[in-house]
């Protein structure tokens, strides 16, 4: 067996399990709100805030699997580090932070 028929038969048995995540429009969100299935940005914000004062300079709503949804926000503080965190929008609770280099 070639090593390139190999590599694409792994690629082939792994692709399904590889975790993806979509994009939240503005309308969905709003949607996914008044549904009580995330809560309001503005909490999440003040949460991100808590963490690390500073700069939002990126936020965005992914659905992951499971039907579960995550805000994605990263801060600019003020000494000029970016921080990368993602919290669960249904209850706020943070499930990573890391600096960006």
């Amino acid at each position: 067996m070639s090593k390139i028929f190999r590599l694409l038969l792994v690629f082939v048995l792994v692709m399904p399990f590889v975790v993806t995540a979509k994009d939240i429009d503005q309308d969905e969100a709003k949607a996914l709100r008044q549904q009580g299935a995330i809560l309001p940005l503005e909490q999440i914000l003040q949460a991100a805030q808590g963490l690390h004062s500073g700069r939002v300079i990126k936020v965005e709503l992914e659905k992951k699997r499971r039907d579960r949804y995550v805000y994605e926000v990263e801060i600019a503080d003020e000494h000029g580090q970016v921080w990368e965190m993602k919290f669960n929008a249904s209850d706020a609770t943070l499930l990573s932070e890391e600096r960006e280099d």
